[in-house]
């Protein structure tokens, strides 16, 4: 977006005119003389300092204006005499001409944003931005030319928000790598099938790993900068920059110092020559930003923020919420010199809440400084199966104390569910070669072989880290579900954790490894400290792991919310943290408090209080912040279902329901693996480059007529043939039932299950008196109907499933139906042909709220459903081949007296207890194999649940 030249110019003037009236001296189009040739500023502002001011860009333009302060101005601060620099940034309504009466009076009312930038010399006023009308922004700027503040807050919002963009700016130079490239760069084979789960190289997310490349170079760029500011190492100087490779020249300076974890990827060489301008820009950015000039903390936080949530899924990259850290290390850690370890550190958010809570409570009694930094980096132990991980755990790490470069960071790149006691393994400083395949987790299940790993050494000395027991383990492990670990990796866990055979499961989900890993590596009195689902509480497929913990440790605190109160990203399920004390011998069990907290404290007081109140609990309490009570020991072996305790502050959401169920289940089973989908199933008709399928479709009623192709309606179904009138023309045809085939023309409002007698209809063959049928631009379908005729015979079966649609809308009634004849659908519809006795236990299946909750959990739309055939190929179904004679005779005795019953749209089925869905359920559970209570309790939840997802549905189609 290009602003036009008068409207720069009338801006210009309006805004010198502003800032004279509040007695800044300003000069228009100044001319500055600089080392590197003459530079043009729009506003030279004059009084205590000198001051540059453009008012040329848009936010579009954010890196253009930050860039041309850094390089052209604070470049030369001293010969120029600078101490700032502003850049006007215009709103879009300015980007077309405007007369000028119009735009004098838009001046006064339209909101600009002023990016407000300090000399790096300068360290108490820091990068921001502040918005306001014309008038507004010129006061502020006064203000900070003719009275600077004594210190400025950092924008962190705004500096984020500028890396971000530059990230972006630069993805365009990763275009030449592939898909295998970016799988080498995040992890290799193991990571991209076991973690990630992408199968193939087609379906690796290319764009988004390119993306998430760029952001690592721009982290490498930011964190470097940042160190050649504290410890002295040299400033990239882009003046003698001639391609982006010869940044690894500065990187490697760093990198024999350590830092390896941030500086192990090699993208600076992997950048086009021809970007060079592009890279220079960035680091201009990154200097005129001044991020050095921001407390630990904050730092911390820029690096830990700046790759969105959007991209970094794709590596799964999901960060604990630090506040959520806060609390687990407060109420985990009492000494500091406690040694924590983190085996699945992510972006070590939990090892800076472990170091921060260290140093409080050192302060306590001694002053903090740079010794006790380096002991406590010593203390503490990051493993991540993720390099992409390791990296940012490292910078977070790092930057709670930039001033002092660390040489002994404990990061490795491991799978840690291989890891023991005593084993030593590379750090990731000086990873060479790995027995067993972790380097770069090239994982190979069979014959052990050596791996080049992901960090080339920089001497002959290697650096290892020796595995000990620790008192504190902490951890938001990964939440794969089961399901979705593939069948080797199963094995292989399994394999791993066999002194735990008593406690494992064959549907254990993978966060239940890590609980028995920390278990491993936890000495006695030390505590377990996790981030968990909530449904680890209740599935059975986690009993094992509970009764584990009910035997050898006193489980202290379990904590929820009161609302939907999420500790980490994955903010679609309920989550609880859970501190646990592995017992001495001999030790009694204490009580377990149970607490639901009504937000999580953000500041360090109140996280202290609320601390003190959840530790503090005897028998119940309550306040404006937490409620709380506590259970005995003996109650929690009585029965190992602890769910049962945090019900009363929150009912459990929609998913968490869902993986009860299929986590516990006896007898779910991919579609896919049950059927073969490429034989029994295709997709409904549809309109083909010779024909409109809407000219083929006979509606059983003018009511189902919902195009106005739709013109011939069923009139009257006789013994060998059909009557159908023309709703323009009012004339009838009569059609050999020979010629045509029941079909579903629309997959709305179809009341019953069943629709065997109740179908519209599609022409398939040519019949006598058929021109009158294909009239006017229809006459040449005539000419392709035994084409079409093979089309749509292909596409007959007894089970059609919907497609997509529209979850919530008034004419969504069923997923499913049931024919007894052969019939067709649209091409909305999946159309199935299977065993008749088949097709109706799955119509009841695909019909349940069990399913409803399964489409609902795995959507990727709000209100739109789209389940593509991969999709539905992954679907769990009750396998009505492992049924029992009495289990099948009891489903087809429901389907017969439920089949032909009419009910009202889904949304109004759960706006209470859907009485005859309550009969399906019932059914599928018990056949799943849960008793009655359990029955009775997931029910209750997943009909809250539903009815809480369909109000929320209803809300958005109202937005929109």
């Amino acid at each position: 977006m290009t602003i036009p030249k008068s409207t720069k110019s009338n801006v210009t003037a309006f805004l010198k005119e502003e800032l004279e009236k509040a007695g800044v001296k300003t000069r228009l189009c100044a001319s500055l003389d600089t080392p590197s040739g003459r530079r043009e500023v729009d506003l030279f502002c004059e009084n205590t300092g000198s001051y540059t001011c453009d008012a040329k860009f848009t936010e579009r333009n954010l890196l253009d204006a930050i860039s041309k302060i850094q390089n052209d101005y604070f470049r030369y601060h001293e010969e120029l005499g600078i101490k700032g620099g502003f850049a006007i940034l215009y709103p879009d309504e300015l980007a077309k001409p405007l007369p000028h009466d119009v735009l004098k009076e838009l001046l006064k009312t339209l909101k600009f944003k002023v990016i407000i930038m300090f000399l790096p010399t300068d360290t108490q006023r820091n990068f921001t931005m502040y918005e306001g009308t014309l008038p507004e922004v010129a006061r502020e700027m006064a203000m900070h030319i003719l009275k600077p503040p004594a210190y400025v807050e950092p924008n962190i919002e705004w500096i984020i928000k500028s890396l971000r963009a530059a990230a972006t700016y630069i993805t365009d130079g990763l275009k030449h790598l592939t898909g295998n490239q970016l799988k080498d760069i995040f992890g290799g084979e193991h990571v991209f099938r076991n973690i990630l789960q992408y199968e193939r190289e087609e379906k690796y997310p290319v764009e988004e790993l390119r993306l998430v490349s760029a952001f690592l170079l721009v982290n490498q760029i930011l964190f470097y900068h940042v160190l050649s500011r504290k410890a002295k190492f040299p400033e990239i100087d882009t003046g003698t920059l001639t391609t982006p490779s010869q940044l690894t020249q500065y990187f490697d300076l760093v990198h024999s110092k350590n830092y390896r974890a941030i500086f192990s990827y090699d993208m600076a060489s992997k950048i086009s020559k021809d970007y060079t301008a592009i890279v220079k820009k960035i680091i201009n950015v990154i200097k005129g930003i001044s991020p050095e000039k921001i407390g630990g903390d904050l730092l911390g936080t820029i690096f830990h923020d700046l790759i969105p949530l959007n991209v970094r899924k794709y590596v799964a990259a999901f960060y604990t919420n630090v506040h959520a850290a806060d609390l687990l290390a407060y109420l985990s850690i009492d000494n500091h010199d406690a040694h924590v370890a983190d085996f699945a550190v992510g972006s070590g958010g939990l090892l800076v809440a472990a170091y921060r809570r260290k140093k409080r409570v050192l302060e306590r009694s001694k002053k903090f400084h740079e010794k006790y930094h380096e002991d406590f980096i010593n203390q503490l132990l990051g493993v991540d199966v993720m390099p992409f991980a390791a990296s940012v755990a490292a910078c977070h790490l790092a930057l709670q104390f930039p001033e002092h470069y660390t040489d002994n960071a404990n990061i490795a790149i491991w799978d840690s569910t291989e890891l023991q006691p005593n084993l030593r393994i590379p750090s990731i400083a000086d990873i060479t070669y790995v027995l067993r395949g972790q380097a770069n987790l090239d994982m190979s299940f069979g014959e052990k072989k050596l791996v080049k790993g992901i960090v080339k050494p920089v001497n002959d000395e290697s650096e290892h880290i020796i595995l000990a027991d620790y008192d504190v383990i902490m951890m938001n492990p990964p939440f794969t579900r089961q399901e979705r670990v593939p069948d080797d990796y199963k094995k292989t866990l399994c394999d791993r954790f066999k002194p735990y055979k008593e406690y494992l499961h064959g549907q254990l989900g993978y966060y239940g490894y890590f609980i028995l890993l920390a278990d491993t590596f936890l000495r006695e009195g030390g505590r377990l400290a996790f981030v968990l689902p909530a449904t680890f509480l209740r599935v059975r497929s986690a009993r094992g792991v509970i009764n584990l913990l009910s035997q050898n440790y006193h489980v202290e605190y379990i904590i929820t919310g009161k609302k939907r109160l999420n500790f980490s990203e994955s903010t679609w399920r309920r989550e609880i943290l859970l501190v646990a004390r592995k017992l001495t011998d001999k030790e009694k069990k204490g009580d377990t408090v149970f607490a639901a907290l009504e937000k999580l404290p953000k500041t360090e007081d109140e996280l202290e209080r609320v601390c003190r109140k959840i530790k503090n609990v005897s028998g119940s309490y309550e306040d404006h912040e937490i409620s709380a009570f506590t259970i005995h020991s003996s109650e929690l072996l009585k029965d190992l279902d602890w769910f049962r305790f945090i019900t009363p502050f929150q009912r459990p959401g929609l998913s968490e329901v869902w993986e009860l169920i299929s986590s516990s289940a006896q007898n779910l089973e991919r579609f896919g693996k049950v059927y073969n989908l490429k034989n029994i199933m295709k997709r409904g008709i549809e309109s083909r480059k010779e024909v409109k399928v809407q000219a083929l479709f006979i509606p059983y009623s003018m009511k189902r007529a919902i195009r106005k192709e739709d013109a011939w309606i069923l009139d009257k179904i006789e013994e060998k043939q059909l009557i159908v009138f023309n709703r323009y023309f009012k004339d009838k045809l009569h059609i050999p039932k020979n010629c045509i085939v029941p079909c579903l023309r629309t997959m709305s409002s179809n009341r019953y299950m069943d629709t065997s007698d109740k179908t519209d209809f599609v022409v398939i063959r040519d019949f006598p008196k058929a021109h009158r049928f294909f009239y006017d631009e229809r006459a040449a379908f005539r000419d392709i109907l035994p084409t079409w005729n093979r089309y749509v015979e292909n596409r007959l079966g007894n089970l059609i499933i919907l497609r997509r649609f529209v979850i919530n809308a008034p004419g969504t009634l069923h997923l499913c139906h049931y024919s007894s004849a052969p019939m067709t659908a649209s091409g909305t519809a999946w159309v199935c042909n299977v065993h008749d006795e088949d097709a109706k236990i799955l119509c009841l299946w695909f019909n349940s709220s069990i399913n409803v909750a399964q489409v609902l959990d795995k959507r990727i739309e709000d209100i739109w459903i789209d389940i593509h055939k991969y999709i539905l190929r992954d679907f769990y179904i009750i396998d009505p081949h492992e049924l029992s004679k009495e289990e099948r005779t009891k489903f087809l005795d429901l389907f017969h007296t439920l089949s032909k019953q009419k009910v009202p749209s889904l949304a109004e089925q759960y706006t209470s207890v859907p009485e005859l869905k309550k009969e399906i359920d019932t059914a599928i559970l018990s056949a799943l194999g849960f008793d009655d209570d359990e029955i009775e309790k997931i029910l209750s939840d997943l009909y809250e649940a539903l009815r809480i997802e369909f109000e929320a549905l209803q809300e958005i189609g109202a937005i929109r």
